[in-house]
């Protein structure tokens, strides 16, 4: 994943991709409560990837917002700037917002499983279910 919480055998049956916004609500409790608890639960099977985290980052992280940030830490601004001038994650941030399109993403969090969209914060129980149905003959304790 991008932010570093990938799990699971990459050629697991069972594929996860996570959109997420740092700033949604029903986001963080996914991320804090329910990710860690179904990481518990199925990264030890060897039969789901979560592979793959998109991000949205909205409200106040503004390019303004975040130059009043640096200013008033003293960083670096030209520095920034230059980061959030620059095209270097153009095409990711294309690709990746092609992605939810393709897969009808219209809030944070979605879950997508084996390229289904569950659009809100699953739990182990809920993520059982969903397992049962897009990979029927993969068994899960």
């Amino acid at each position: 994943m991008l932010n570093g919480r990938a799990w699971g055998p990459a050629d697991a049956p069972v594929k996860i991709i996570e959109f997420v916004d740092s700033q949604c609500p029903g986001c963080a409790q996914f991320i804090t409560r329910y990710e860690p608890e179904m990481q518990a639960a199925f990264a030890g099977t060897g039969k789901v990837h979560a592979g793959q985290w998109k991000g949205e980052n909205a409200g106040d992280f503004t390019e303004a917002n975040l130059q009043q940030m640096a200013s008033r830490l003293g960083s670096d601004t030209a520095a920034l700037n230059g980061c959030l001038n620059s095209t270097r994650y153009d095409d990711l941030l294309a690709r990746d917002s092609q992605e939810a399109t393709q897969y009808g993403v219209r809030q944070t969090p979605t879950i997508i499983v084996n390229g289904k969209a569950y659009p809100s914060a699953l739990n182990v129980a809920d993520f059982k279910r969903i397992f049962s149905e897009v990979a029927p003959d993969v068994k899960f304790p």
